[in-house]
């Protein structure tokens, strides 16, 4: 998969050497998916990147108008593409400070035309757990390093994703995605994400949707053996994916995908003005 950065102009770029992102990880960056040449649920995506951006005190931000009509224009031409924004602290000169203004880069990856989200998917319990993260709880940085070690775990042949725990154990997301499950109650729950991990754009569309029509959702954190005891279903949502159900987790069994398909009929919905 070819990765193409541009800058706001549509120009193609390289990252500076100088560039705090791969220095330090030191900025913000979402992911989300063109088809058509079309990018989906575009303004929600930019609302979350500056919003990261604003936690971790990077200023001067860019225009969102400009950040979309920039993405339209790269996206234009691609039937299916991964798309990513990354806003850095800008440059470093060999020590932590900040030196100068932050850079925008936005990074296309063409996919193939049969690419598809896998099916049938079964998940493992990683051993690498969330740490708490402070202020800048729920953001989605770029140093992303317990997620890249928990991925890297030796997991079963046959798991496309990794579950992954805070660091009390309680379980708290993909290592890729965000969680949730349907209870023997039918209630719909999900972990706070308060103080660790990534609160996703996916994940507050179905929140929202869940708020439009009068579901209550139960933020929860309960360890993995718990959670699994009162799940009949598990649902691994993210940008790319949309809602994926996960069939199963070591004994653990889902009976049935009725959450996954009430989410993927919501996510085609467009967002209504002013939705999260």
């Amino acid at each position: 998969m070819s990765l193409i950065l541009h800058d706001l102009d549509g120009q193609l770029r390289a990252w500076p050497a100088t560039d705090r992102a791969w220095q330090f990880g030191d900025g913000v960056f979402r992911t989300g998916r063109v088809e058509q040449g079309q990018v989906d649920d575009l303004a929600g995506q930019l609302t979350h990147l500056l919003g990261d951006a604003r936690k971790l005190a990077l200023s001067p931000l860019p225009a969102p108008e400009a950040l979309a009509q920039a993405s339209q224009r790269i996206a234009q031409g691609h039937k299916h593409a991964r798309i990513k924004w990354v806003i850095s602290a800008g440059d470093s000169f060999g020590g932590y400070a900040r030196a100068g203004e932050p850079r925008t880069l936005i990074a296309l990856s063409p996919l193939n035309a049969s690419w598809r989200p896998p099916q049938h998917v079964h998940a493992w319990i990683c051993h690498t757990r969330l740490q708490a993260a402070g202020d800048w709880a729920g953001a989605k940085h770029l140093n992303r390093l317990e997620n890249v070690m928990a991925r890297r775990e030796r997991a079963p042949s046959d798991c496309v994703e990794g579950l992954m725990c805070d660091a009390h154990g309680q379980l708290a997301c993909g290592v890729s995605s965000n969680l949730f499950w349907r209870d023997r109650q039918g209630r719909l729950c999900t972990h706070p994400l308060d103080d660790c991990g990534v609160r996703g754009r996916t994940r507050a569309r179905i929140l929202a949707a869940a708020e439009a029509q009068g579901e209550a959702v139960r933020f929860v954190a309960e360890r993995v053996a718990d959670v699994l005891a009162e799940a009949c279903e598990l649902v691994a949502v993210n940008s790319l994916w949309g809602a994926l159900s996960i069939d199963a987790v070591d004994d653990w069994r889902a009976q049935g995908r009725q959450t996954e398909a009430w989410m993927r009929e919501l996510l085609h919905r467009p967002p209504r003005a002013g939705g999260a």
